[in-house]
């Protein structure tokens, strides 16, 4: 993050992002009315349908499928069976005198009815075996290794959306609009407030999130909006959005790491001035870490070139949107 990730601060910002991974989640980024997973996510479930009864769920038409689940992959082909694999119990050994006396004469521990011999004394007859078609028994079924659905038992399915998916439930991108409205509001409302929407990593190949950061910062630029695109290989911004953003060719977390000290630079020297002691001051390295690397010297020094352009720090921290 940016800026220390406190409740206030945490609470200033949106997190916009099509992974469906749940890694915001879990980084503790992004609340329940402060981030929008686009394309659903991993733990979230829905029929495969999806049926009328999930559809008309007062709950709604998804449910967390719960981090204690796991699947039963078989290890040779990697493949995960519709039904986990029976238990069998282990057989009880038979006690000593139910074992029956050892006998070089198989056909003697049988019961005379079945052992074979002929009534008149000549060769035994070898005694019939019933025949089974295998392709008739039903091996034995454990229990379900598929989610079911809830509603109807019928297939379950992450509710991720996939190409060409016409199935999957979309998410509701209401809490989103309703922030954007009050940052709009906010921005207009008062001249001193800043916007950033922070990119990172977002490709091209599903432009989704590039095309809603430049969406954005059409629509908020004249009131403040800066975007920051963090990208290896696709930074560049429209010609026409350029004036109000900055393009960094760089991995994400060394362009992250070197804003984040630039700016706990400028709170420092900000409360310098103003005769305050400031809890950002920049993060000095242990020496016990050891000496940095000169290519990460190097990369840190050169990603993020322009982040003095970035302004004054306080306004950064009003609203900054990780997508």
């Amino acid at each position: 993050a940016l800026a220390p990730g406190s409740p206030a601060q945490l609470a200033r910002t949106f997190v916009f992002t099509s992974n469906v991974d749940c890694a915001f989640a879990r980084a503790g980024l992004g609340g329940d009315d402060t981030l929008w997973e686009i394309h659903g996510n991993l733990r979230t479930w829905q029929c495969a349908r999806p049926c009328h009864g999930s559809r008309a769920a007062p709950e709604g038409p998804t449910w967390a499928l719960g981090d204690a689940h796991r699947f039963e992959v078989n290890p040779v082909t990697m493949l995960a069976s519709p039904h986990r694999a029976p238990a069998t119990p282990p057989e009880p050994e038979a006690a000593d005198e139910d074992r029956a006396p050892p006998t070089a004469d198989p056909a003697a521990a049988l019961p005379a009815d079945q052992s074979g011999a002929a009534e008149d004394g000549s060769a035994p007859r070898a005694t019939p075996r019933a025949t089974v078609d295998l392709r008739t028994v039903t091996p034995p079924l454990g229990e379900p290794n598929y989610p079911r659905c809830p509603h109807c038992n019928g297939l379950a399915r992450p509710a991720v959306l996939m190409f060409g998916d016409d199935r999957c439930v979309e998410t509701d991108g209401g809490r989103y609009r309703e922030w954007e409205a009050r940052v709009t509001a906010a921005l207009k409302k008062d001249p001193a407030k800043r916007l950033v929407i922070i990119e990172g990593g977002a490709g091209v190949r599903v432009p989704t999130v590039r095309e809603n950061s430049e969406r954005l910062l059409k629509k908020l630029a004249p009131h403040g909006a800066t975007l920051v695109r963090i990208n290896l290989d696709y930074p560049e911004v429209r010609a026409s959005l350029a004036r109000s953003s900055i393009s960094l060719r760089s991995q994400c977390l060394p362009a992250l790491e070197t804003i984040d000290h630039a700016m706990r630079v400028r709170l420092s020297q900000a409360a310098s001035r103003a005769g305050v002691t400031s809890a950002l001051a920049p993060q000095s390295r242990d020496a016990s870490d050891g000496p940095v690397p000169r290519d990460v010297r190097e990369q840190r020094a050169s990603c993020c070139p322009e982040a003095s352009v970035l302004g004054p720090a306080p306004p950064l921290v009003t609203d900054a949107v990780p997508a």
